[in-house]
């Protein structure tokens, strides 16, 4: 098990990260950020009550090449893990890395596999898409809908309009990673794209490797539920919305008419519902246990990054 761990940011999501560690029995040892007027370095040593035992690097490329550290957690913010990429790749040292880890066009590094860098992917680690994911890998599915709608007046609020741009890279990402995670490869034969001011909306068919269709829409401002609806030839519809939600649904119930609604209506036949649970924030414990004692089958690789990030611009045109 890694117990010594050096963090590259000081943020909210490496809070996360180093709660999870404390939890599981690691400790952080050294701590270093990428800007020299950022004030997070206090806050993650006190925030909630945690006092770490760490010192801080005079900067990040100092903390990669420490000998007394079993691994390193890298969570800084979104637009600059793509500039140091290369150097934390080069690193030996075990890592989960956050994304994005690229951006728009950027050149794909031409790398050898890196067993032992994963991206912070944590909704893979979900319960509810474990299931969905074993269900598909043993039922035969007949179509699946992926819809996705990002408030991006809340994400402006919170990033400013820098990020809209790279919406996909930084928001998008989640589900679509989850889409390829749970369909396997997929191939895109129809994009149909509507371009606004820095983001565009697509609806796009795409195909898993036998076949099935997989319908996807990405619009910004949609009330469309965010999620994940798979459709199976024993009549079973599973979805993922929000995904810390799994419905099973089977078969369909008629609600008839009546003096207060006239209109009847036909509902999904609720066979099931499995909610999410965990210690912590959903899937950040489960992936850094998953982290720490090396068991990273299901994490995204560099090279799922680097095939997802292909997907984007073909989705992106």
């Amino acid at each position: 098990m890694h117990t010594r761990l050096g963090f590259i940011g000081a943020g909210k999501q490496a809070r996360e990260h180093a709660r999870a560690a404390q939890a599981l029995g690691a400790e952080v040892i050294l701590t270093a950020v990428t800007s020299k007027t950022s004030e997070n370095i206090e806050g993650f040593q006190s925030k909630d009550g945690f006092l770490y035992n760490n010192n801080s690097a005079n900067g990040w490329e100092l903390l990669l090449k420490e000998s007394d550290l079993d691994a390193i957690i890298v969570a800084v913010p979104w637009d600059v893990t793509p500039e140091m990429f290369q150097e934390l790749i080069n690193c030996p040292l075990p890592m989960l890395i956050e994304k994005p880890v690229l951006l728009g066009r950027q050149k794909v590094p031409i790398t050898e596999p890196h067993a032992n860098k994963i991206i912070g992917f944590n909704r893979r680690f979900y319960d509810t898409v474990g299931l969905l994911k074993a269900h598909v890998a043993h039922q035969t599915l007949k179509s699946a809908t992926v819809t996705i709608s990002e408030h991006i007046p809340a994400i402006v609020n919170r990033h400013s309009e820098k990020i809209v741009p790279h919406l996909w890279e930084t928001h998008c990402a989640h589900i679509l990673d989850l889409m390829t995670f749970i369909f396997g490869p997929l191939v895109a034969k129809t994009v149909h794209r509507y371009t606004e001011p820095d983001f565009t909306s697509v609806a796009a068919t795409l195909e898993t490797v036998g076949g099935c269709p997989i319908h996807l829409t990405v619009n910004n401002d949609d009330p469309s539920p965010v999620g994940i609806r798979t459709r199976f030839t024993n009549g079973e519809t599973w979805v993922l919305s929000p995904i810390e939600q799994l419905t099973i649904f089977k078969g369909v119930e008629v609600i008839p008419a009546d003096r207060d609604n006239p209109i009847r209506k036909y509902v999904g036949r609720t066979a099931s519902t499995f909610w999410e649970k965990s210690p912590l924030k959903p899937g950040i414990y489960e992936q850094m246990d998953a982290f720490l004692h090396g068991q990273t089958s299901e994490a995204a690789t560099t090279d799922d990054c680097f095939l997802l990030q292909k997907l984007i611009n073909a989705l992106r045109g």
